[in-house]
Order: C-alpha cells, then sequence, then structure tokens
C-alpha cells in the first residue's frame, strides 16, 4: 500500500513540472511580435488641444467641462483634464513645457493640494490650475485674450 502512495505521489510530482513547464512556454513573448510602433509613440507625446500648450498624455481630456472657442485661427476657453499624477509633478513638467514653448511664466501659487500657474505669450494669457484629489489630480487650463 505505500508503494502505491509513494507511487501517487511522484505521479503528481512529475504532473505538476510539465504544467509549469507549459505554463512558462505560454508566458514566452513571441519572435516577431506585431507592434503598432506609431501608437505607441503617440501615447507618449503631449496633448496639444490648442497648438502651443502641450499637457502629458497621462491626463485625459474631460470633455463634459471643456469648451473650446476658435476665431481667425486663435484659441480660447477652458480646457479640463484629469489623470491619476502628482499635482507638483505635473505643474513642473507644464511650466518647463511652456517656457520651451515661449509662453513666458508670470507667477506660481502654491497653496496645500493646489497650484495656480499664469504665463502669457504674444496677445494671450493662460492661467492653469491644479488640484491635486484622493484619487484624481484636476487640470484647469483658462486661455483668453489680453485686452489691448
Amino acid at each position: 500500500m505505500k508503494r502505491v502512495g509513494h507511487l501517487i505521489v511522484a505521479l503528481l510530482i512529475v504532473m505538476g513540472f510539465f504544467n509549469l513547464s507549459y505554463a512558462q512556454q505560454q508566458n514566452q513573448p513571441k519572435d516577431n511580435p506585431k507592434k503598432d510602433v506609431k501608437a505607441e509613440e503617440d501615447s507618449l507625446l503631449p496633448h496639444r488641444d490648442i497648438q502651443d500648450i502641450p499637457v502629458p498624455y497621462s491626463m485625459k481630456l474631460d470633455k463634459d467641462n471643456t469648451f473650446i472657442f476658435e476665431t481667425k485661427g486663435i484659441k480660447v476657453g477652458i480646457i479640463s483634464y484629469k489623470g491619476r499624477v502628482d499635482g507638483y509633478s505635473l505643474a513642473e513638467a507644464l511650466k518647463n513645457n511652456l517656457v520651451e514653448e515661449k509662453w513666458t511664466l508670470q507667477n506660481i501659487l502654491n497653496y496645500k493640494n493646489t497650484s495656480s500657474l499664469s504665463f502669457i505669450k504674444d496677445q494671450r494669457n493662460l492661467i492653469i490650475f491644479i488640484e491635486e484629489g484622493l484619487f484624481n489630480t484636476r487640470l484647469e487650463l483658462r486661455v483668453g485674450l489680453i485686452n489691448q
């Protein structure tokens, strides 16, 4: 009777090794996986709902709270985004990217879980409001014309 028990245990161990080997083969990458390189590159590029205002790709457009008005090639409005990012990192990324786009930083205000940044460029001003919540960070861009 002991031999039968030992035989069953040995059989179960051998079957376990075969199952493990098969599972590892299934998880190995294929030799020539077909990747959509263009789609992968596009996912890393910043949004540009307004041409010279890049927003990190991790922020998703909140269409219900967005209004863009365009006339004579100039876009103005309120653009809202939501995402799971650190508010401070988002503010730094926006500041650096906007300076590269030739926006001039006017001021930065930080208080608790909020940040406000103000920029000007040509005949437009941009006010950025960032609020870090429990689960999401909210970003609001307000783009308007400077009254001259």
